[in-house]
């Protein structure tokens, strides 16, 4: 055995072991990059999940029966409480919250006469570095936070006084 056949296997080797090296290595950073995505993943469920939280504190804070009686100051407090409150912060990301005001606007028309219906919600988009934004509306008036009494037009339809 000349000296060019156990460099030419030693140098096989070498190249075996280091691209075994390269996919071991790969494959760990892989595991940490899905870890950290899962970390995130969870702390932008959580600040959603707060943001209802915060919306069912809200209601039963005001759970006594007095409801705000305009349902868009009722859509700015829950919007701004929403805003008031912190996010988790992670080591390689933050999450963002974020609440705005949105009016809907439908036009119905009843027995001749023509009426505008305005709906508020509150849009909470959650972002995190890397992930598709979360998005979700809430609604002042399906936590009772908007006026106990409802809008003449659905009195009207239900035949109440």
């Amino acid at each position: 055995m000349n000296l060019l056949e156990p460099l030419v296997a030693g140098v096989v080797l070498f190249i075996a072991l280091f691209s075994s090296l390269q996919i071991n290595a790969s494959n760990s950073q892989w595991s940490i990059d899905q870890a950290s995505r899962q970390e995130l993943n969870s702390a932008a469920d959580a600040s959603m999940l707060a943001s209802q939280a915060i919306a069912s504190k809200l209601a039963q804070s005001s759970g006594s029966g007095i409801a705000i009686a305009d349902c868009k100051k009722a859509a700015d407090t829950l919007a701004q409480e929403i805003n008031n409150v912190s996010v988790a912060m992670i080591v390689d990301g933050s999450v963002k919250r974020e609440a705005t005001v949105i009016e809907k606007r439908e036009e119905t028309v009843a027995e001749k006469d023509e009426k505008t219906i305005i709906y508020y919600f509150v849009s909470v988009t959650v972002t995190a570095k890397g992930l598709a934004p979360r998005r979700r509306w809430l609604s002042p008036a399906a936590y009772g936070l908007c006026g106990s009494s409802p809008p003449p037009l659905a009195t009207a339809a239900l035949g109440l006084p």
